[in-house]
């Protein structure tokens, strides 16, 4: 360090000799010129004090980049030599190596956790799937398998909807949402098929068709269907 401070010192001073000399032959030249004694004090003092502003800003840039050159060098000795790098920088290093560790560690983590749970939602919806399909099926085989007992006769089924639009037949009087679930299982599906049940239809649907009993011909689907179908 006092060797960057006497470097320091002959640069300004080297530098500061020169802005004098400067100082000393503009002013002079000014002076000759102009032949006023104040104008040339004038130049005199300003050329001389931005010489000493030059020197000192030059000399201490030189010393920070000397500076930097010296941290440099003494790093490259000391990597050569096989010194080790000081405590707190050893420490540093492994803490940072820690926690860029811990960091992947707690990514991997999260990246399980999401599998895992896209995974148990994929499971959940596959057997919420299964068994709607396995419940529909065993609706629509007691509708159309049950061949009827006496007095009764199975209407018309089908497989899906005209055109692939069902009619809202939850304007029928005592039909819900579960209900027409069901009649879609088994193949009802639009107003007319309701409206055109005969006697022994509406005894088949009574006894097969939903999962009430008798709510066919109690409330009146086959009348409530008819005016609805206009």
């Amino acid at each position: 360090m006092s060797k960057h401070y006497s470097s320091d010192n002959e640069c300004i001073l080297t530098g500061g000799l020169w802005a004098l000399i400067a100082a000393l032959v503009v002013g002079f030249f000014s002076w000759i010129f102009v032949d006023f004694w104040p104008t040339a004090i004038v130049v005199f003092a300003v050329v001389l004090l931005a010489g000493l502003m030059l020197a000192f800003f030059m000399c201490k840039a030189r010393t920070v980049a000397r500076g930097g050159v010296d941290i440099r060098a003494v790093d490259l000795a000391r990597a050569e030599m096989g010194i080790a790098a000081p405590d707190n920088a050893a420490d540093v290093a492994e803490a940072e190596d820690n926690a860029e560790a811990e960091m992947e560690a707690a990514a991997e983590a999260e990246a399980v956790a999401k599998a895992d749970a896209a995974k148990a939602k994929a499971d959940a919806a596959k057997k919420s799937k299964a068994k709607k399909a396995k419940a529909k099926a065993e609706v629509k085989a007691a509708a159309h398998d049950h061949e009827g007992d006496a007095g009764e006769a199975k209407p018309e089924l089908l497989n899906e909807a005209r055109g692939g639009k069902a009619d809202d037949l939850k304007k029928i009087k005592g039909v819900g949402p579960k209900l027409e679930k069901e009649l879609h299982a088994a193949g009802v599906f639009h107003f007319d098929q309701i409206a055109s049940w005969t006697a022994e239809e509406i005894r088949w649907a009574d006894q097969h068709l939903v999962s009430f009993k008798g709510r066919v011909s109690r409330d009146n689907w086959v009348e409530q269907a008819t005016e609805l179908a206009k």
